[in-house]
This record gives C-alpha cells, structure tokens and sequence, in this order.
C-alpha cells in the first residue's frame, strides 16, 4: 500500500498523498487529520522531493536530516485503507473480545488467515 520507488516514478507530476510520521505529526491528533496530498517533482534512489514545505521524504519512510518523515501514497483510498487496517488491527489486538465468539466462528477467522499466509 505504501508507494515503491518504481511506483513513485510513475506519478512524477501528479498528486500524492503524504502520512506524516514522527516530528512532522502534529501532537496528539489523529492520522486521518494530518495527511495532506502534493505534488511529486522527482524521485532519487532514496527520496522522494515535492512541491510543498516539506520538499522532500526518504522513501523508506524515516527521518531526514531536518527530522521531516513520512509515509508516500499514490491515491487518497491507498492511504485511507491503509489507516484502516492500522485501525482494525489495533482493535482486534486491544479490544475485541474473541470469547465472544463461537467456536464456528473462529475456526473461520482461522481459516481466512491461513489462506492469507499462504
């Protein structure tokens, strides 16, 4: 879901959407107030450069010298379904309760997981 290098070079000129991470996350908001979409002007071995304040992001998503970091996405619904996964994996793993479920119904969790490893 997050943008390859192979992929970015595609969207040269175009718009892309950005999760900030780290220092560029403002305090105590929630992810989907934070993302914001640019333009991509060029992509090296390892960054991508843009046309806003930030100017530019390491495409493994870590920080850069300034501390700027963040998370590339080459459409809104990519990154959308990306926070949604974070989301639901949160939940699943802090506040659903599994012993309300039937044994049926967990051995059809554990059948689609199983086909997903594979």
């Amino acid at each position: 879901m997050i943008a390859s290098k192979q992929e970015l070079k595609k969207y040269i000129g175009m718009e892309v959407w950005i999760l900030p991470t780290g220092q560029n996350k403002q305090l105590k908001s929630k992810d989907i107030d934070c993302i914001y979409s640019c333009t991509l002007i060029k992509v090296t071995s390892l960054n991508a450069y843009f046309d806003n304040n930030v100017s530019k992001l390491k495409l493994d998503g870590s920080c850069d010298e300034k501390n700027n970091s963040g998370l590339i996405f080459t459409s809104k619904e990519k990154l959308m379904n990306f926070l949604w996964t974070k989301e639901f994996s949160k939940f699943l793993k802090n506040e659903f309760n599994f012993s309300l479920l039937s044994f049926k119904n967990l051995k059809e969790i554990e059948r689609m997981v199983k086909e997903v490893k594979i």
